[in-house]
């Protein structure tokens, strides 16, 4: 041991430890010889080498722990010098020799504190397990105390410093046999001391549960194995259950508490006999199965992989495009058995697509194409061609192998020698690579011989797999390990489980016993949240999620709600007070209640406190309008300032909503919960308006200035208080460091002392805390909390579903601040004192770049991000090394920073915020050097908020008074001119042109002041008047708004620099809106000197112009110029010559309206930009061009047409349509033809009906119905083979027969047969049966000329063609749709390996649902323009709509929809169902019934007609009640919550759902779209939206010409309305409608051009209706000076009904002009009439007038007019009025 060699003193000290553990007890001479050496020799070295003497004496106490005794006091001497790995030695020593050495915790007892906290983890390990053997030996009870109180401090940490020294001190073999053991003495010692847990506050036991969710198996499995313990947890579930609930939470392990509790749970299932049970009871031999024929040649033509494509590789080789040859195909039906296997690595690379025949579907028998895409990344077919090519190359030359052995040799030559074991190594090595490759080599060929090997056929069925069995353990067990590391997959599991325990108990118990069997777990589930801490958003979601299936009632409404809010859990929170308010609360209540009209859109009278706890729920996730409809009763206030502060706060003006708020703070509140509400919103309110002085004032004023006042802020239980209080006052801190107030210091300080507030401090507060420790000049704890703050974002993240968009958003907000704390703490450790200009413009560029949105980020976002930037860079630039370059570059960063944040302010309508953000830019701008000062950038930026609030002045009538408007824009006026010779505009063009324009807007805005009669021009300076050239001179000041306005416009465009830029283009759309208004008089403005035509050809000009710079919107106003040139042909020259300089590509949202006009005198006007859309875009022109007539065009019109159709000519598109009329059922084809174009030839006398005409038409059927030569189908051929001979008969072969028929219906017998054999006969599912073409078709047969998808070219970007998507193949499986006409859903496969599905759809003109589509794509800009909308995400989901012909077309289908009949009825239970069966119980016999009462002898008499006159209010709404209680009226929610996966995303769903049907309704309404019952409403199974589709009632026919008309605005009938309870329509509906409705008010001029042009191209439908009615009216003088016999009278009356509806008429008035028109000659007009406006008593309508107040008034007649009972009693019984 004296040997001067280390490793030769170790070995000696361990052969003395063995020496001596053989000698003790045997030879006690010889052992006390040795002993005493060992103990001279280890003695000496204590003097002369202390390192070695720790060592030797550990080594040898390894053997003989004795020995250790005679070294004690120098152990206990040295034992506070030592580090290390060295004081783990000793500790280890005297941990084995603990037992005796009486003293030993007294000896140690003042080191154990900082043994315990030591970094080194085998030292507190030893110290916790000689403190172990201590409490085991005996200590007094002040010892034990003592001992305790040490020891449990560490519980926390006990287990993180074993899994930190397991991942890296210690082998893996090791790791395990480590964490059990020191697990196992954490265990022994809380056993040892359970009796004593109150002495330790549970630190032991907190350790115990945190290692259930452990991450390593270990530990994971003792803890559970102990936990488990029936002495500890019950082995019954309900008791367990409750247990868990009651002993099992601690606040440390809330993270972790719903993830130990599920695995608890599922360890119950080990005890059951069922657990090694199999799942299946039957073998697969006794199942049923349908067989399944599969050809397995599909594959050659398609790109799918198919299921069985591994094994058929090898036995179908590529061969033809025609597919295998025949005696490679295998028989019908029949597939290669698949080998079996589990190599997952067998499978082809990349993405494999799922196989439809293992779906379900019969695939095709015809393979037609290129050889599979399957094969492209076949890493064993690439192999397999290596190999063959290298024993090819082998067998070509003998000599081969020679030439390799030398090729090696010669390698071998030029490495460089080796030593021994380096030579050794590397001939191991290539040993060992050499084996791999022979190994992989022989797999390859194991694989071949197998796969050739099998011969064995067989028949595969539906659902046939191998006979395999799987246990119930194989399915729990994962799942005990899963909800081991997913909370969220706990907690949706726990939920469950508790769930199912609460429905067995309902199911098998009474009612009594029932409730009793469950009230335990309410009371230990509300105990449990008053205990939570609120820092696990998890932990609270599940207490809430199981609350709402125990007892809802059980938690109180303030706790619901406290927790809701401040663990993002709000629409859980939101579900539980709704359904408490839905169980009536305090109060009972119906289901739904039964209120009268009068009380229509009030919630029920329910407990105050639920409606304001869920009114502060919904404004935390910012639904306004769902709270102005909970605040709109007077029984939750009755306050009309109350009121006004909440409409203030939705529209945004934060300034009005907190002098509201502060005058109900001063006196005017009933009680607390409205004086709470007022409170939150007054600060909310002024941090909106980052009034942060006010702010710490109010704070501070609730929370008090005594000593605890941070705790009485606790105690105000809400953390937006908290939040507040910290964000102002470190936004009010003057500077760094150390210059925060003594209040922050000692708030933080105490909250992170306190075991209860901590947690919540460091998952909530990350953000403030890393700031106040970077301003505290503590740069390590920001760090720290930089990196708390991260994890807690990232651990709320993954819990929070997408579809808690608000959630999303605020826990996002806190992200970016961290990582730029984070980054500037990097910046000021390492660039800083090195004065890195460079680093810090990095860092500013990288901040610059990630500004928040302007509108999809509030501005108080913006208010913290800006404010945290200050304070950060504020203590950059007070470093003392900091550099003029860095300084400059701060303040020129704070500059654009202030401005950019006052735009968004501008865009959210927050004006004051953002008047202040200007009044900082300037106040940095005077810090900077005269050169670098951009004045006319932050003039440009403060007129443009002057401008927009004065707009939102005018638009909402604020507060804002219209002087104060006038004299901020007059000012800002005054400041543009003076700055109009400013260097900087007159030098830079996209400067000049952005002043000129908002030049431009202040004068509009100012007109627009001006011209309002209560305008007091008398408050306004006279000084400021001066700032509006010629307004002494002018007679109003409005006109000289106006003629300034247009000179000045005339002048930026004139200028050099006015033609040209980014600014250009607004500045010619500027113009074209001048003129637009000036011509629709709605400016007063004097026109030049040749009148409106002048300014016609300007508009045309400048939109034109506006196009070649590339504006969409100037697109958008194509319409508008169509109109001018139907109404003056003269300007046929200027629109031709203009239009030149537009882009082709944005005329094609147009070309219908285009291609109309060819048959105009206008003809030459368009011909241009059709001919350069045929030239680029041939397909994007095909199908509106072959809508075309040779009738309809003189013969100069249709020269046009032919020279388009050359140009667009498409060898290939022709023959698909052709094609694609197949898909329709030749019945209805024949039908089609028959009713339009040969019976109205029988229709006139025998003697003058047109004969050629008549031969001719059957001609034409006969060749494309029923000629057998060339047929293109097997359909058409057994409708020819079936009819045929019938047809011939009544016609003769030649239609001879026809001539002499004395009938006017020749052909009725066969409809009626063809009638009654469709509605049984099932239609072919393949597409091969219709269409051999089709089916066939393939891209790689068609290169020269490919064929795009439809519906690729929208206008709203630049065609690229090359990229455009092309057919690459149709799909064999076709969907039939049980609908009347039967229309086919196609799929198409397109070249890039997606697919698109269109229903093909015929006997039908889709013209009109084309155009329709256009409109709502307007109206979709218009919503998206509107700032409120666009927040609110409303707008319309559009789909795309392919006229062919005139009576076929393609619509596309949209993907994961149903129709909402279909939603409904899989709402249905069984029961329900069978009870709807029943003629007693069904809404449909019992409204047929009902009418039936009125019907008379008559059987030419309609019984609606006598139900109209006779049937009363009382009578008919009596009557409709009753068929509505037939059906349960919450079938929509029951729908949608079992098609969900999480109860939490119901809110959203339902919140999307009621928007979309509120912004489709408004939309159809001014449209006057009709026919809308359940089939027409489609339901988006992937958002929760609705879509509209069949619009083939449109512009009030179904009101005008139904025979039973629709006398509804639109669908808003009892499972709707039932679907928002417990609110009502009051809110979120209203609301939403109002703000659609604001939003096309404001673009009705766009909209109204565009269904202007409908004039210019009246639809078949149009003619014919418009024909009907003028023949049937009695008194045409209404329709005096128009032209019936072209039938334009029609859409200019249905244009002139749309006008009204976007000016707010009454709806009543407008159907009541539609009822005249269509019904005026019929006797229950009268009667429909009265129906339609109501009763004066009951109904919102009948007190208003023909025209409303407001938009607000017309909504309301709207809701009034759809939810009136009277009317939904009346409708046709298919509409189905009562769901």
């Amino acid at each position: 041991m004296e040997d001067q060699h280390v490793n030769t003193a170790k070995q000696s000290a361990e052969v003395s430890g063995i020496a001596l553990r053989f000698l003790s007890g045997k030879h006690l001479a010889k052992l006390n010889a040795l002993l005493s050496k060992a103990t001279t020799v280890i003695g000496g070295l204590y003097t002369s080498d202390l390192s070695r003497f720790i060592v030797c004496l550990q080594l040898v106490h390894l053997n003989f722990p004795p020995l250790v005794d005679r070294f004690l006091n120098e152990l206990f001497y040295v034992l506070p010098r030592l580090h290390g790995k060295q004081k783990a030695f000793v500790l280890e020593m005297l941990n084995t020799r603990s037992s005796s050495i009486p003293t030993l915790y007294t000896t140690l007892k003042p080191f154990l504190s900082e043994l315990l906290h030591s970094s080194e983890p085998l030292i507190a390990r030893y110290t916790v397990m000689i403190m172990k053997s201590c409490v085991e030996k005996g200590l007094s009870e002040k010892e034990l105390t003592t001992a305790v109180a040490l020891l449990c401090p560490l519980g926390m940490s006990v287990l993180p410093f074993l899994i930190r020294f397991c991942a890296t001190r210690l082998p893996p073999v090791e790791k395990d046999l480590f964490d059990s053991a020191a697990l196992k003495t954490v265990i022994e010692i809380f056993e040892y001391l359970h009796d004593e847990e109150l002495f330790c506050g549970g630190a032991v036991r907190t350790v115990l549960l945190k290692g259930l969710s452990n991450a390593h198996a270990a530990i994971r499995a003792q803890c559970l194995a102990f936990w488990s313990n029936r002495n500890r947890l019950s082995s019954k579930l309900k008791k367990r259950m409750g247990e868990l609930l009651e002993t099992m939470y601690c606040i440390e392990t809330e993270d972790e508490y719903v993830s130990y509790c599920c695995a608890l749970l599922l360890d119950l299932c080990e005890g059951s006999p069922d657990y090694e049970r199999a799942l299946f009871d039957a073998p697969l031999s006794k199942c049923n199965f349908e067989v399944l024929h599969v050809d397995p040649s599909w594959q050659k033509r398609n790109y799918m992989t198919s299921l069985y494509a591994s094994t058929q590789l090898f036995r179908f080789p590529a061969s033809s495009s025609t597919g295998p040859s025949s005696s490679a195909r295998l028989p019908s039906g029949m597939l290669r058995a698949t080998p079996l296997s589990t190599n997952l690595l067998d499978l082809p690379e990349g993405p494999v697509a799922s196989t439809p025949g293992a779906l379900g579907f019969s695939l095709p028998d015809d393979s037609v194409g290129s050889p599979s895409v399957l094969y492209r990344n076949d890493y064993r077919t690439k192999f397999l061609q290596q190999l063959q090519n290298s024993n090819q190359q082998k067998l070509a030359d003998p000599l081969h192998h020679l030439r390799i052995a030398e090729c090696r040799q010669l390698k071998r030559r030029f490495n460089y020698p080796r030593s021994g074991s380096e030579a050794s190594s590397f001939l191991h090595t290539r040993i060992a690579h050499k084996k791999r490759d022979r190994r992989r080599l022989q797999d390859v060929h194991d694989r071949l011989a197998q796969q050739h090997s099998v011969s064995l056929f067989r028949k595969y069925r539906t659902g046939d797999l191998p006979d395999i069995q799987i246990k119930y353990r194989d399915l729990i067990a994962p799942l005990k390990r899963l909800v081991q590391m997913d909370n969220y997959i706990a907690r949706r599991l726990l939920a469950c489980i508790v769930h199912k325990m609460v429905e067995y108990y309902e199911s098998t118990l009474p009612a009594r016993a029932a409730e009793e069997a469950v009230a335990p777990l309410a009371q230990k589930i509300q105990a449990l949240t008053g205990q939570a801490s609120l820092s696990s958003p998890m932990f609270v979601a599940f207490l809430l999620d199981i609350c709402y299936h125990v007892e809802p009632t059980s938690i109180a409404p303030g706790t619901l709600g406290h927790c809701g809010r401040e663990t993002l859990n709000q629409h859980l929170a939101i579900m539980l007070l709704e359904k408490q308010l839905s169980s009536g609360g305090s109060e009972p209540a119906l289901p739904f209640p039964k209120r009268s009209r009068v009380n229509e859109g009030r919630p029920p009278s329910l407990h105050k406190e639920l409606w304001f706890e869920l009114a502060k729920l919904y404004k935390s996730i910012q639904e306004y309008d769902v709270i102005r409809g909970i605040l709109a009763s007077n029984f939750v206030t009755s306050s009309p300032v109350f009121k006004e502060a909440i409409e203030a706060e939705a529209q945004g003006d934060y300034s009005l909503a907190c002098d509201c708020y502060d005058q109900l703070h001063s006196g005017s509140v009933s009680d607390n919960f409205e004086l709470n509400f007022v409170e939150s919103g007054l600060l909310k309110s002024l941090e909106m308006l980052g009034k942060w002085p006010n702010v710490k004032t109010r704070i501070d004023e609730l929370c008090g200035y005594q000593p605890n006042f941070w705790k009485r802020l606790w105690e105000l239980n809400d953390l937006d208080f908290v939040s507040q209080f910290v964000k102002a006052h470190l936004k009010c801190t003057a500077g760094p460091p150390s210059q925060t107030d003594d209040r922050l210091r000692l708030f933080i300080a105490h909250s992170l002392q306190d075991r209860h507030y901590k947690p919540l401090m460091r998952a909530r507060f990350g953000v403030e805390l890393a700031l106040f420790f970077v301003v505290e000049n503590e740069h390590d704890r920001a760090r720290y909390f930089c990196r708390e703050g991260l994890h807690s974002f990232l651990e709320d993240w993954k819990n929070l579903p997408h579809l808690k968009t608000s959630s999303r958003q605020l826990r996002l907000a806190n992200l970016q601040p961290l990582v730029e704390i984070e980054e500037f703490l990097i910046f000021l450790s390492t660039h800083t004192s090195s004065k890195n200009t460079t680093a810090l413009a990095k860092l500013l560029s990288r901040w610059a770049a990630r500004l928040p949105h302007k509108t999809s980020h509030q501005t108080d976002v913006w208010d913290d991000l800006i404010s945290y930037r200050f304070l950060l860079l504020n203590i950059a630039l007070n470093a003392t090394n900091v550099t003029e370059e860095q300084e400059s570059l701060i303040v020129e960063s704070k500059v654009s920073m202030l401005l950019k944040a006052s735009a968004a302010c501008r865009h959210q309508q927050n004006f004051s915020l953002g008047m202040r953000y200007q009044r900082q830019a300037l106040a940095c701008m005077q810090q900077m050097s005269k050169e670098n000062r951009d004045y006319v950038a932050t003039l440009h930026s403060l007129t443009k908020l002057s401008c927009a609030k004065a707009k939102c002045h005018l638009r909402l009538k604020s507060h804002y008074s219209s002087e104060s408007a006038a004299a901020s824009l007059l000012k800002a006026l005054g400041d543009l001119k003076n700055f109009s010779s400013d260097d900087q505009v007159t030098n830079d063009p996209l400067i000049f042109q952005r002043h000129c324009l908002l030049k431009c807007r202040v004068l509009g805005l100012l007109e627009q002041l001006f011209r309002n009669p209560s305008f007091n021009i008398g408050k306004l300076d006279p000084k400021l008047l001066n700032f509006v050239s010629g307004a002494k001179a002018a007679p109003h000041l409005h006109q000289a708004c106006l003629e300034e306005y247009y000179s000045s416009l005339q002048h930026a465009l004139k200028s050099p620099k006015g033609g040209c830029g980014q600014y250009a283009a607004k500045l010619h759309l500027t113009m074209a809106k001048f003129c637009d208004k000036a011509l629709s008089h709605s400016y007063s403005v004097p026109v030049p000197a040749n009148g409106p035509r002048a300014l016609s050809k300007l508009m045309i000009s400048s939109v034109f112009q506006a196009m070649h710079l590339g504006s969409n919107s100037a697109a958008s106003r194509v319409p508008r110029l169509l109109h001018l040139l139907a109404k003056d042909s003269q300007l046929t020259y200027s629109f031709r010559k203009e239009c030149e300089a537009a882009p082709c590509w944005m005329f094609i949202p147009w070309i219908s309206q285009l291609v109309a006009i060819l048959s105009k005198t206008e003809a030459a006007a368009v011909i241009g930009p059709l001919k350069k859309i045929g030239k680029f875009y041939p397909q994007a022109l095909f199908y509106p061009l072959r809508l075309c007539s040779k009738h309809d065009y003189e013969t100069v019109a249709w020269k046009y047409v032919e020279e388009l159709q050359a140009l667009s000519h498409h060898p290939y598109l022709d023959r698909m349509i052709k094609e694609l009329r197949t898909l329709v059922d030749p019945e209805h084809l024949f039908k089609d033809w028959y009713i339009n174009d040969l019976k109205p030839l029988f229709a006139a006398p025998r003697t003058l009906r047109n004969e050629n005409r008549i031969m001719k038409e059957f001609s034409k059927m006969k060749v494309d119905l029923l000629s057998m030569e060339d047929c293109p189908s097997d359909v058409r051929k057994r409708f020819a083979l079936e009819y045929g001979p019938q047809i011939e008969k009544l016609a003769g072969v030649d239609g001879a027969r026809l001539l002499a028929h004395a009938s006017n219906d020749p052909f009725g017998a066969v409809l009626e047969a063809m009638q009654q054999r469709s509605d049984f006969v099932a239609r072919p599912e393949t597409l091969k049966e219709y269409s051999l073409w089709l089916a066939s078709y393939h891209s790689s047969n068609f290169k020269d000329h490919p064929i795009e998808v439809p519906g690729q070219y929208t206008g709203r970007c630049k065609p690229i063609v090359e990229s455009h998507t092309k057919i690459c193949a149709f799909d064999d499986r076709i969907k039939v749709l049980m609908s009347m006409r039967k229309p086919k859903r196609l799929l198409i496969r397109g070249d890039d390996e997606r697919e698109y599905m269109f229903l093909v759809k015929g006997g039908e003109d889709l013209r009109l649902d084309q155009r329709l589509q256009q409109l709502f794509t307007l109206m979709n800009e218009a919503l998206y323009k509107d700032t409120v909308a666009r927040q609110r995400s409303l707008y319309l989901q559009t789909y795309q709509v392919i006229p062919v012909s005139l009576r076929l077309g393609l619509i596309e289908w949209i993907k994961e929809t149903i129709t909402l009949k279909e939603l409904l009825e899989t709402a249905l239970t069984s029961e329900e169902k069978s009870r709807l069966k029943s003629p007693e119980n069904n809404p449909i016999r019992a409204h047929i019934n009902w009418i039936n009462r009125f019907k008379t002898k008559k059987a030419d008499e309609n019984p609606y007609t006598r139900m109209y006159m006779l049937a009363s209010n009382s009578e008919t709404t009596a009557a409709f009640r009753h068929r509505r209680d037939m059906v349960p009226r919450d079938l929509l929610r029951r729908a949608i919550l079992k098609r969900i996966n999480d109860r939490e995303a119901f809110v959203a769903i339902r919140s999307d759902f009621i928007r979309s049907h509120a912004t489709l309704s408004i939309c159809h309404y001014v449209l006057g779209i009709g026919d809308r019952h359940l089939s027409n409403f489609m339901f988006n199974l992937s958002t929760g939206r609705i879509i509209g589709i069949d619009f083939g009632h449109a512009f009030g026919s179904a009101t005008q010409f139904l025979p039973v008309p629709e006398l509804i605005p639109f669908r808003l009938t009892p499972q709707i309305v039932g679907f928002l309870y417990p609110l009502t329509t009051e809110g979120l509906l209203r609301n939403s409608m109002i703000i659609t409705m604001n939003a096309l008010r404001r673009r009705s001029a766009v909209l109204l051009r565009t269904l202007d042009v409908f004039v210019n191209e009246p639809l078949f439908e149009w003619r014919s209706l418009s024909r009907g009615q003028a023949g049937s009216q009695a008194e045409l003088e209404l329709h005096a000076g128009v032209d019936h016999i072209k039938g334009e009278w029609y859409p200019r009356e249905k244009l002139s009904i749309a006008e009204q509806k976007l000016e707010s008429h009454n709806s009543s008035y407008i159907m009541a002009l539609e009822i005249k028109a269509g019904h005026g000659h019929k006797k229950e007009c009268e009667a429909l009439l009265r129906i339609v406006q109501g009763d004066p008593n009951i109904n919102v309508r009948a007190k208003v007038g023909a025209i409303c107040k407001n938009v607000e008034e017309q909504v309301d007649c709207l809701i009034d007019h759809a939810t009136d009972p009277n009317i939904l009693g009346r409708l046709w019984v298919g509409w189905e009025s009562y769901m």
